[in-house]
């Protein structure tokens, strides 16, 4: 099922405050998980887990995901498609379906 997002004004929006606010994301790893790369933001803290041998990646959703969906006003498929977009775009992670994850930098990500 493809969700269109009829307002492409919206898309340009959010995708310049997602780039003005986490693009300097940097990557890190951790010998417990070694399959899995992790997007860290400059207070070391894990935005984004990505498994890319089974193409998961997961958002956290109080530092990413429900900022932007809460800050303009998007559904939930709205927020995951603009998310998509700006991981295809910015990372070349592609053909995953990004899904928010709460607490990711305490439940798994550790420096």
């Amino acid at each position: 099922m493809n969700i269109i997002i009829s307002n492409p004004q919206l898309v340009k929006v959010v995708l310049l405050y997602i780039k003005n606010n986490f693009e300097n994301l940097t990557t890190e790893s951790n010998p417990e998980n070694p399959g899995t790369i992790y997007y860290v933001d400059e207070y070391n803290q894990a935005i984004m887990e990505y498994e890319p041998e089974e193409n998961d990646i997961w958002i956290n959703k109080e530092k990413f995901w429900s900022k932007i969906e809460t800050l303009f006003s998007l559904s939930y498929l709205q927020t995951q498609l603009i998310i998509k977009k700006w991981l295809s775009d910015e990372y070349k992670i592609k053909n995953t379906i990004p899904r928010p994850f709460p607490n990711i930098t305490m439940n798994h990500y550790h420096h």
